[in-house]
């Protein structure tokens, strides 16, 4: 019954051939044997992962029971611990023995573990995506109220001609009534002229 309740935690969340547990990370088990620095190289090209490392006993309780209940390895199995650091020719493993953890010689080969964060872990919060909204109205926003700014400059320049080309206009029409109205004198006065030099050229 244990197993079947973590068979469904396992597939919750990861790529095929990975298990997780609570949705903390992604784990993958490799069987086949290596030293600690070799198993840190193949997890770091099979898509950039690392060896895999626990929280609480909780955790590593589960990742015993992957290894040697679930796909029955018989031998250590690679881990990280927290103060890792402090050792330099030994590395810690999982054992299936009432040890649960050892630190062994780094030259010895065995399983290991790779982990990587679950699709769970990597998607964006609520607070995230709000802000991340935020942002993008912001920057939505600000373009349009550039496109406005920008439009009430080109209305402003389009009006500045019309008026120019308005006032041009009246000018050229008051112009030329002016003109209409010379012309018109100037016939009128012509006009009297001729009429009193007739006059003038019948009394002679």
């Amino acid at each position: 019954m244990l197993k079947n309740q973590y068979y469904v935690i396992i597939a919750f969340g990861c790529e095929k051939g990975f298990f997780s547990f609570k949705s903390r990370q992604c784990v993958k088990l490799f069987e086949a044997k290596a030293t600690y620095k070799m198993a840190e190289m193949v997890c770091n090209n099979y898509g950039n992962l690392t060896i895999a490392s626990f929280e609480d006993n909780e955790e590593m309780e589960f990742y015993r029971l992957i290894a040697y209940n679930v796909l029955n390895i018989k031998n250590n199995v690679w881990m990280q611990v927290k103060d890792e650091g402090n050792y330099k020719a030994i590395c810690p493993c999982l054992t299936e023995s009432e040890e649960s953890v050892q630190f062994i010689e780094c030259d010895e080969k065995h399983s290991f573990f790779c982990k990587q964060r679950s699709k769970q872990e990597s998607r964006l919060s609520v607070a995230d995506v709000e802000k991340l909204i935020d942002k993008k109205f912001n920057k939505l926003q600000e373009t349009i109220e550039m496109q406005i700014s920008n439009l009430s400059t080109k209305f402003e320049k389009l009006n500045t001609t019309l008026h120019l080309s308005v006032s041009t206009a009246l000018t050229v029409s008051e112009n030329a009534d002016n003109s209409s109205d010379n012309s018109q004198i100037t016939s009128s006065v012509l006009q009297r002229f001729f009429y009193v030099s007739d006059k003038v050229d019948n009394c002679a």
